[in-house]
């Protein structure tokens, strides 16, 4: 079900059986502030707008999945000075997605995050993030990691360590040129596509032993990654430049069911 108002939006007026909700700000120069002022069973509120605004306060925390597709300057942040975030998130909030931004403080921004969330997407940034978040909370359980179009170009092992229920990572299409040796050993499915990645060799790998799918197509890798955990069931390398294969190097991947090596500069038999 889908309700839409500008300006003001009451759950009290709406169907109580709503479970999704779409506001729309579209002030043009007057800042305006929202309130919801109900805790209806609404699990997945959508925010956008087409001028200046500030994020709804008193967000129901029946609120399951919130999407920001904005200018988020002004949602979380009264000034680019403030330090702490003073709006407080849906407390049973798990899926958070965020399109279209500009981060005023976004080191801030990730600290504040709720341990409660399990997944986050963030895509098409205003600005470029330029690096992977690095202020991540120890107390969060997030599983699920999206971070694609935002011009991320560094990554680093320290910044993945907070992740300690990390099963799924996709940087699709950034500006990643090196990979981090570090990641989770609970990641299972890691999507590094359309990025600028040359080589793998420092990434251990065969820590990695929950690993089911790696997706690295379309970047400017010139070998094969190291030896790669015997987990893995999905494996695309499609449109780079690698140019052979060592002898033996899918002996142990036993249970691999699907391998994309197309569009790569191979000269030596698979048959090996």
């Amino acid at each position: 079900m889908f309700a839409e108002t500008c300006s003001h939006v009451d759950l009290k007026v709406l169907n109580p059986q709503l479970q999704f909700v779409s506001h729309s700000m579209q002030t043009k120069s007057e800042k305006t502030q929202c309130t919801f002022r109900s805790t209806l069973n609404v699990t997945f509120l959508r925010i956008s707008e087409t001028g200046q605004w500030r994020v709804p306060t008193c967000i129901p925390d029946s609120i399951l999945r919130l999407c920001f597709n904005c200018h988020i300057n002004e949602a979380f942040h009264h000034s680019n000075l403030t330090l702490d975030v003073p709006y407080s998130w849906p407390k049973n909030l798990q899926n958070l997605e965020i399109q279209k931004t500009f981060f005023a403080n976004r080191e801030n921004f990730f600290q504040s995050i709720p341990a409660t969330l399990k997944k986050i997407t963030i895509t098409l940034c205003t600005e470029p993030l330029k690096s992977f978040p690095r202020n991540w909370t120890l107390k969060n359980s997030i599983e699920k990691v999206t971070i694609s179009w935002c011009s991320v170009s560094e990554i680093q092992g320290s910044s993945l360590k907070n992740l300690k229920f990390l099963t799924f990572l996709s940087l699709i299409s950034n500006d990643i040129k090196n990979l981090p040796d570090f990641f989770p050993s609970t990641l299972q499915y890691l999507y590094i596509d359309k990025n600028k990645i040359s080589s793998v060799k420092n990434v251990r790998w065969v820590s990695l032993i929950h690993l089911v799918s790696l997706s690295m197509s379309h970047n400017t890798l010139k070998q094969m990654p190291n030896t790669l955990p015997a987990s893995i069931q999905d494996l695309d390398l499609s449109n780079n430049l690698i140019t052979s294969i060592n002898p033996g190097y899918f002996n142990k991947l036993k249970i691999l069911k699907n391998l994309d090596l197309s569009l790569n500069r191979l000269v030596n038999s698979l048959t090996d």
